[in-house]
């Protein structure tokens, strides 16, 4: 059947392209011989036409006469005047003298064809030339329907000789073959072969076949396999389980318990007979329910572990906090329940109830030798403060008193006496110097909740006129517009402490300070970069100290109390200060980091 009927749809295409080139090919043929005719009678008919010699024109339209196809030909002038017509025989087209409705380019009307030409002479036109000729297509059409008809029939013929005949070679091996597969299907024995005494494509059918066969043999011996491994780790698992103190367990798609080891038996209160109609509900408590509920959509969502801490019940209705750790659990790619472990926590508890006790308890002495250690600080920050203050009268009084002795005796006394009473005042000084800068160390933080609104332009301003308006120093402000919110005495004595050492440490004529803020969400970040002599890395953090000072002139009123303050007062802020030195005598650069502190109407 499937070879008759390609055949059949070959022939059936094959059948129709031919008559349809064939009838497409005569037709353009006619065309181009009569369109050929035509152009070369109406250029003979040219001169006639222009001077309407109607015989002149009659004798070139019976030319015609040699070709049997064209029937009738009619000559027409610029005004559409018929001047001369040729007629072979009675065809039944009338050609009237409004010849508009034929077309320029050559058409057919069934078998007939209409060919219009236009005639020029010397260039100009002078008239039309209408053919119509009998093609007779329809017949050699026919004809040839005839021939390609019996064409097909002979070849469908052939078709159902040669598909009775390989009937034997093709259908009845494979029907033979369909019986032993079936066969082996039933047996569901894959160990059986089929013969194979073919070499075409049944043969290799067969070939294949066989060799699925042996595919599907190996794959149940691994099945086998499979299945005795996990029969073994089963054995394992029940095994180890069972030497576990803690609870394990395995229950179905519905809770009802599957397994459970001897240890959950005996925590629980159950016998072997009472675990058989157990459900997992019925070891927790009913105030547990919606977490069962919870705990087990996660697992069916997730298809992983999870873990779950509840309070569990026993048999005689005592309550036990637990820690439950379940899995699902599978069997051939389908979920049929799950398997866990559930563990008794009480102990655990307790001890963190202890924990928790000690916790609260050690919070409440913390607290308390807080308020002790505030309380000593305080008082210890006063007496700082008293005797800082109290150590300036006598070093006032060793001032004066040498002050006083070199003003009266100066010309009695010998140089050496001299220097010794210059360097005493000037050591004494010193000293005041130090007791003033203690006072002010203590000082910090008593007026750091006094915050006000500022911008940085102008408290460096204010900076500047008030100690640093000098010819010889240029301060550069970038950022000035940043709005600031902190103690403002707090970032005078910053930026003051800074500029100074700035133009202190440095021997350039023009003294160059570059003074930058930055702000950001959560930050202010300031900069001051200077010309100066720099800061090498060995000494970059011993600075910080107090009274720790590169120099040891007492002459150059350096006690090293200013970016100890500095330092002092970041902290205050939480906030951070590093130098970057770039060299020897190429300057410093020092960066302050702090918090940003919003104000009330910003925080709304």
């Amino acid at each position: 059947m499937i070879i008759l009927l390609t055949n059949f749809v070959l022939v059936l295409i094959g059948f129709s392209l031919e008559v349809y080139y064939a009838t497409k090919t005569m037709k353009t043929n006619y065309i181009e011989n009569i369109s050929l005719h035509t152009r070369n009678t109406g250029q003979e008919c040219a001169v006639a036409l222009d001077f309407e010699y109607e015989e002149d024109a009659q004798r070139a339209l019976n030319s015609f006469q040699t070709i049997p196809s064209i029937k009738k030909a009619f000559l027409f002038n610029t005004n559409k005047k018929l001047i001369a017509q040729y007629t072979s025989d009675k065809l039944g087209y009338r050609i009237k003298r409004d010849f508009d409705e034929i077309k320029n380019k050559p058409f057919f009307h069934n078998d007939t064809l209409f060919v219009k030409e236009a005639i020029f002479l010397k260039g100009d036109y002078i008239g039309d030339i209408v053919v119509i000729a009998d093609t007779k297509i329809s017949q050699k059409v026919n004809e040839r329907y005839l021939i390609l008809g019996s064409a097909s029939i002979i070849l469908l013929l052939i078709a159902l000789l040669l598909a009775s005949y390989l009937q034997k070679f093709i259908t009845n091996p494979i029907i033979d073959l369909a019986e032993k597969v079936t066969t082996i299907s039933e047996k569901n024995d894959f160990s059986i072969r089929i013969k194979n005494l073919h070499k075409d494509e049944i043969g290799i059918l067969i070939a294949r076949i066989n060799i699925f066969l042996e595919v599907i043999q190996k794959r149940e011996l691994e099945r086998d396999v499979a299945e005795l491994a996990l029969r073994e780790s089963e054995e394992r698992f029940r095994s180890l389980a069972e030497l576990l103190p803690e609870m394990v367990f395995e229950v179905d798609s519905f809770l009802n318990f599957t397994f459970i080891n001897d240890s959950a038996k005996f925590s629980l209160g159950y016998d072997n007979e009472e675990v058989k109609m157990l459900n997992f509900k019925q070891v927790l408590a009913q105030s547990e329910n919606h977490k069962l509920r919870n705990l087990v959509g996660q697992l069916i969502k997730t298809q992983s572990k999870a873990q779950i801490e509840v309070i569990a019940s026993r048999k005689d209705g005592q309550e036990f906090n637990a820690l439950v750790y379940v899995s699902p659990l599978y069997k051939k790619d389908l979920q049929k329940g799950f398997r866990g472990i559930l563990i008794d926590i009480s102990e655990l508890k307790k001890a963190q109830k202890e924990i928790e006790d000690l916790n609260k308890s050690l919070e409440i002495r913390v607290k308390e030798r807080t308020k002790k250690l505030s309380k000593v600080n305080k008082e210890l920050a006063e007496v700082s403060y008293v005797s800082a203050h109290d150590l300036k009268t006598p070093i006032r009084g060793i001032t004066q008193l040498a002050t006083w002795i070199l003003q009266d005796n100066k010309d009695q006394l010998e140089p050496s006496v001299i220097g010794n009473l210059e360097l005493l005042l000037n050591r004494a000084n010193h000293m005041n110097r130090l007791v003033n800068g203690i006072l002010e160390y203590i000082s910090i933080g008593k007026n750091s909740s006094n915050f006000t609104h500022f911008s940085f332009k102008e408290m460096i301003h204010f900076v500047i006129e008030r100690k640093f308006n000098l010819p010889n120093v240029q301060i550069h402000i970038q950022g000035g517009e940043t709005q600031l919110f902190f103690a403002r005495s707090h970032f005078v004595q910053i930026f003051t402490e800074l500029i100074e050492n700035a133009i202190k440490f440095n021997a350039n004529e023009k003294k160059e300070i570059y003074l930058c803020a930055k702000k950001n969400s959560e930050f202010v970040k300031f900069s001051v970069q200077d010309n100066g002599l720099g800061i090498e890395p060995k000494y970059q953090k011993k600075v910080f100290g107090v009274f720790k000072t590169l120099s040891s002139d007492y002459d150059n009123q350096n006690i090293g109390i200013g970016l100890a303050l500095v330092k002092k007062i970041v902290e205050i802020y939480n906030g951070k200060i590093k130098i970057h030195s770039f060299g020897k005598n190429q300057g410093t650069k020092i960066f302050l980091n702090l918090k940003l502190i919003k104000s009330d109407n910003e925080q709304q």
